[in-house]
């Protein structure tokens, strides 16, 4: 990339360009050049390598270059990080809102994160929003219905995950309520059938495989699931933290 098509950015904070966590910012101040792409088409920007992609903190909108839209969210959601990764991923300009329970019950329908504006854009499920965000971008979320069926698959899992650690939080016994127990088989089940299947060992990753090591690093994160029964699983979870983009939006 030249310089001539590069402007260092001193007009925005770093957190306008990515959600950034004290990872993500340690991995940007590595940067040999921590510039920002200004006044760049999309299908130039298309044509830069995925390191130049990378190291370039923002690729801002070419009709309107101070416009970024905003993903609302908390640093160790699974479903916020997926949208985080998937944004990094387009090289789409964002600002990151940190929103806490009550920030997204004024803000959103479902009172959860994430959720995204774009404009008169506005979505409220994690699905959607890469779906929107793939498309944006020229590229496909779950471009066959197997992989939808992975997705959905590690979906089942990740919700009953974090419904059965918010339900505990709240001082409840999963113990003493049969639906309970059944979510948690269920947990038990799926992590089966994923771990007999055939994983990537290195990107690209398709959105099913984002899911499941985006579930897979929030359950270790939260200390809800033992892995260890499930090599296959720990093998590629262990690849997917060499994926430079996923490795920086790790939680905590």
């Amino acid at each position: 990339m030249q310089k001539s098509m590069l402007k260092k950015c001193t007009s925005y904070s770093l957190t306008h360009f990515f959600a950034l966590s004290k990872t993500e910012l340690e991995y940007i101040k590595k940067l040999t050049y921590p510039y920002c792409i200004v006044g760049l088409n999309y299908q130039k920007y298309k044509e830069l390598s995925v390191t130049c992609r990378t190291k370039c903190l923002c690729f801002k909108n070419h009709s309107n270059p101070g416009y970024f839209m905003k993903l609302y969210g908390s640093y160790t959601s699974p479903y916020v990080r997926h949208c985080r990764v998937a944004l990094l991923e387009a090289g789409l300009a964002f600002e990151f809102v940190e929103t806490d329970f009550s920030g997204s019950a004024k803000k959103s329908p479902t009172q959860r994160v994430p959720f995204l504006e774009d404009g008169n854009q506005f979505f409220t499920d994690s699905s959607s929003i890469i779906k929107y965000l793939r498309e944006k971008v020229g590229t496909k979320f779950c471009a066959s219905a197997k992989e939808l069926d992975d997705f959905c698959l590690v979906n089942s899992a990740l919700d009953a995950t974090t419904n059965l650690f918010f339900i505990e939080r709240d001082g409840v016994q999963i113990a003493d309520i049969p639906y309970l127990l059944r979510q948690a088989a269920r947990i038990e089940t799926i992590l089966g059938e994923l771990n007999a299947m055939e994983l990537p060992v290195s990107a690209p990753y398709n959105d099913a495989h984002l899911r499941l090591a985006c579930y897979m690093g929030w359950a270790k994160f939260r200390k809800r699931v033992d892995f260890t029964p499930f090599s296959n699983l720990e093998n590629f979870f262990a690849n997917a933290n060499h994926y430079e983009i996923f490795r920086i939006t790790t939680p905590g």
